[in-house]
Parts: C-alpha cells; structure tokens; sequence
C-alpha cells in the first residue's frame, strides 16, 4: 500500500525479502567521537584546576582571602566538576 503522505516520487528499493532498505549515509549523522587520549589533556587540566581552586576555596574559608575570592573559586570548582562529569559520560 502505498503511503500518500511520501514526499519522494521515486520508489523506495527494496530488499530481497521485500522491506524497504534504510537510507544510506555519505557521513555519519554525528561527528566522531575524540579519542581518550586528545581528551587526556584536557581532563588532566581540569583536575590540575580542581585541585587549585578547592585551596584557594579552603584559605578563603578560613577567613585568609575576601569574600570574592572564595565565591569565584567557588564558581571555578563548580565547573571544573561540571566538565569532568560531563567528559566522563560521554566518554562511557
């Protein structure tokens, strides 16, 4: 039966057992995937800046550094976590 709401006007191929065949792709409908290890740099910098800003957070809890300094390092670790999260599922 054929479907009135086709946009094409030639005929799908079909198989051998009669199902139409699925579209084929020139390229993958999703750019490829980066490899662990181009990611290696990036996920290494980001723990290096974990680290760095959870001191400076610390210093500025105990009274050592403004307020600004502990909101924006606050900020920092945030982020850093966020990132690393989302590299590691997407890396899964």
């Amino acid at each position: 039966m054929p479907d009135p709401y086709r946009i094409e006007d030639t005929p799908p191929s079909l198989s051998t057992d009669g199902h139409p065949t699925p579209p084929r792709y020139d390229t993958p409908p999703f750019p490829p995937h980066r490899s662990a290890a181009d990611r290696g740099g990036l996920r290494t910098a980001l723990w290096v800046l974990l680290a760095l800003s959870v001191a400076v957070n610390a210093l500025a809890s105990f009274g050592v550094l403004p307020l600004a300094v502990s909101i924006g390092s606050g900020v920092v670790t945030l982020a850093c976590v966020a990132a690393l999260i989302t590299l590691h599922v997407r890396r899964r």
